[in-house]
Order: structure tokens, then C-alpha cells, then sequence
């Protein structure tokens, strides 16, 4: 059985091949930069505003 013509990737020809996993490595950096943006966001506190029940009534 030939290979080549049950799968379309295995007929990419080297240039979509080289594309396709540019693309790839440009995903997952941006997704190790969200990360990376998310576990720092998560480690800062963050400030509340005042709520209407802390202020005295005048």
C-alpha cells in the first residue's frame, strides 16, 4: 500500500511544510507568552473599589 496517497500531509511539498511549522512554533510561543502573562496577573493582588456597605452613612 502506498502511503503517500491515503495521507494529504505526507504530500506537502517543503515549502508548506517549512509554513506549516513556522506557524506552529509562532502558536505555541504566543501560547507560553499568554501563559507567562496569566501566572503573573494571578500573583498580583488586585485592588477592590469601595463597596456601597463600607461607606458611613451621613
Amino acid at each position: 500500500m502506498d502511503l503517500a496517497n491515503r495521507s494529504p500531509v505526507l504530500n506537502m511539498d517543503a515549502d508548506a511544510a517549512k509554513t506549516a511549522r513556522e506557524s506552529l512554533d509562532l502558536a505555541f510561543q504566543m501560547s507560553n507568552a499568554l501563559a507567562a502573562v496569566v501566572k503573573e496577573l494571578r500573583r498580583e493582588p488586585v485592588p477592590l473599589p469601595p463597596s456601597d456597605a463600607a461607606r458611613p452613612v451621613l
